[in-house]
């Protein structure tokens, strides 16, 4: 009990459960309530809160924030973290932000050398906040910091939680059907913008599908391991699962068969949890067709369609983007860059295939660059005792085969939760108490 409440009564925990409801509520009203509120308010929440936290809490703030990203001037706030992540390493003479920030600023100058033979109008400040994504998510997944890792992972999974919510209720709002009929019943959108200083909470329903699996695969993990209470787990799952349905993401439905499939393999005692799992599944799929039938209908026509035969027209762009990059040598070999690729294939439907995103913006070095970096990462943070510390990691690595994963760089930011999953049983130890925490 004593635990608890100084759990409760600390400063940097109450800023953190603060900072969450506040982001949640304007959220809620902005989205669902249409109450016009400007992005600059957000911004200022977010910067406020940032500046007040620790190292510890500003992690937990950055993950839980991530996933609402589609909805929020990331312009703004971005630079910020950098800027206060990089203090912290000075502070504590930590040479590991040095490594993330010249492999960042490399692709960055990489980027930006191709605008010279382009007649394209840049958008710079695109490419700055692409530049502060790259630096934020290759400096928390390569740094090893003194934090709660699993607060973080917890937050993220909340900050998932409340994006597949908030769409959610703006899905079966009367007001929204015009989304519904464009999407063809799927849940998602484009973002949208209601005038210059409005934003909107909306993403694709492939994008939901990857935070709906992510985070039901690091509430599994974490579980697994005695680090989320059972309640936890149920309520991430049941959200999770029912607003992933919403999506009718053929990958999504791939990832969650797969997901379990692991789960139960990789589970060497508590065989029952496995089971216990399978039937929320599927308590959560019959609640699911019982108040919407017709969504179900949708649901089994996306495997009935013609359009699975070219995976929604993914393998029509996978072979039309590779003979374009194999009839140019030196695209092949340098790239387009990220921002300008469609316009210099001239194919202008998104490739679908995080490598292959990776081998047209970059070509060859950059695919060898990346994917080793990749590769070290992985081969760092595990050990032969996690099996199931890497279930998130499998779940975002096969996602990002049918999506993007430079440009937008949204779809890339789970990756930062799976791996600190993976560090939370390499470290091997306890949660680190709040006052011991930088």
């Amino acid at each position: 009990m004593i635990k608890y409440l100084r759990f409760l009564f600390n400063f940097q925990n109450i800023l953190l459960i603060c900072y969450i409801f506040i982001m949640t509520f304007f959220l809620y009203m902005r989205d669902v309530n249409e109450v016009n509120i400007n992005k600059f308010i957000f911004a200022l929440i977010v910067i406020f809160a940032s500046i007040l936290s620790n190292t510890s809490t500003l992690i937990a703030i950055i993950l839980f924030t991530i996933p609402l990203m589609c909805g929020l001037p990331g312009n703004f706030f971005l630079p910020v973290w950098i800027l206060l992540i990089a203090l912290h390493f000075l502070r504590n003479k930590n040479r590991s932000f040095l490594p993330p920030f010249w492999l960042a600023t490399f692709f960055i100058l990489f980027e930006v050398l191709h605008y010279i033979w382009y007649d394209f109008e840049n958008n710079y400040i695109e490419v700055a906040s692409y530049y502060c994504s790259l630096l934020l998510i290759f400096t928390l997944c390569y740094s090893n910091l003194k934090i709660d890792y699993t607060r973080s992972v917890l937050a993220f999974c909340i900050g998932c939680c409340v994006l597949l919510t908030i769409i959610f209720m703006m899905f079966i709002k009367g007001g929204d059907a015009a989304m519904m009929e464009e999407m063809s019943g799927r849940m998602g959108g484009d973002k949208v913008y209601a005038g210059d200083e409005i934003m909107t909470l909306r993403t694709n329903p492939n994008t939901i599908g990857l935070f709906s699996s992510t985070s039901i695969a690091c509430a599994l993990a974490l579980f697994y391991y005695k680090r989320f209470h059972f309640i936890t787990l149920i309520l991430i799952v049941f959200l999770c699962f029912v607003c992933g349905l919403f999506s009718l993401s053929r990958t999504w439905v791939f990832v969650l068969c797969l997901m379990v499939i692991l789960y139960l393999f990789f589970q060497h005692k508590s065989k029952w949890v496995g089971y216990v799992t399978i039937g929320l599944l599927l308590l959560s799929f019959i609640f699911f067709y019982l108040r919407n039938p017709e969504i179900v209908a949708l649901f089994l026509n996306r495997f009935t369609d013609s359009s699975i035969q070219t995976g929604g027209n993914r393998t029509v762009l996978f072979e039309a983007y590779n003979n374009f990059m194999f009839d140019n040598l030196i695209y092949m070999l340098w790239g387009t860059s990220a921002q300008f690729y469609k316009d210099v294939t001239g194919i202008f439907n998104s490739t679908h295939n995080g490598i292959q995103q990776i081998f047209i913006c970059y070509g060859i070095i950059g695919v060898i660059i990346l994917l080793g970096v990749y590769v070290r990462l992985l081969v760092r943070n595990y050990t032969h005792r996690q099996q199931m510390a890497v279930l998130p990691m499998i779940c975002v690595f096969i996602f990002l085969q049918t999506l993007q994963s430079l440009w937008p760089i949204t779809c890339l930011y789970p990756i930062i939760a799976a791996f600190f999953v993976m560090k939370i049983v390499k470290q091997d130890t306890r949660v680190v108490p709040i006052n011991q925490q930088r």
